[in-house]
């Protein structure tokens, strides 16, 4: 298994400001391969908590190896559902963090809407544990899943990825698509 990261720039600057860790097994026979190949496979062995932890302490030395070069940057983790349910995801998150010295604001933990947020309250109490110890959170992939923004509204969320479903369309040459799409965003940001 190896992390990549994926850059997070700033536009107006053209400054890398994060990156998105991203997890590939570099497999003997059939090469790199994606989480959709071996996710689900972890999840149904059990043994995706034990890879979520591994993930996070990979991110974590990545991260205090950047800021002792002075590079102060966010990086995001996707979370497993999973790792909610079991109840240890903040304890993991906020042991990694102090044994590494992580500075607050710099670990961002990123949750699918579509599978993480059905059960609001199991996840709430975990995320405020996390941001009480410096961690942000974001929703990853926000308009895709069935979340309510009542229930968004409930979670303390730091960061809103907003889909591609939402703004694929903001250049359509359709004009009613074009404004339906960016009004739609725009509301989404204001919020």
């Amino acid at each position: 298994l190896e992390m990549v990261y994926q850059p997070i720039v700033e536009l107006s600057s053209r400054t890398v400001v994060g990156a998105e860790a991203l997890i590939r097994w570099n497999h003997p026979e059939l090469g790199l391969l994606m989480p959709d190949s071996f996710i689900g496979l972890a999840e149904d062995a059990d043994l995706i908590i034990p890879l979520s932890n591994w993930i996070l302490t990979q991110v974590g030395r990545t991260l205090a190896a950047w800021q002792y070069k002075d590079l102060h940057v966010q990086v995001g983790v996707n979370v497993s559902p999973l790792h909610f349910a079991a109840g240890t995801l903040a304890t993991d998150v906020n042991s990694i963090v102090d044994s590494l010295g992580i500075e607050p604001g710099r670990l961002v933990l990123e949750l699918a809407e579509s599978k993480s947020l059905h059960d609001v309250d199991a996840v709430y109490y975990q995320l405020m544990d996390v941001r009480r110890h410096g961690s942000l959170v974001a929703i990853d992939d926000f308009g895709s899943g069935f979340s309510s923004l009542e229930r968004l509204a409930t979670l303390p969320v730091d960061i809103l990825k907003v889909d591609k479903s939402l703004t694929q369309h903001l250049d359509s040459k359709d004009l009613q698509r074009r404004r339906a799409m960016t009004a739609l965003c725009k509301a989404v940001v204001e919020v």
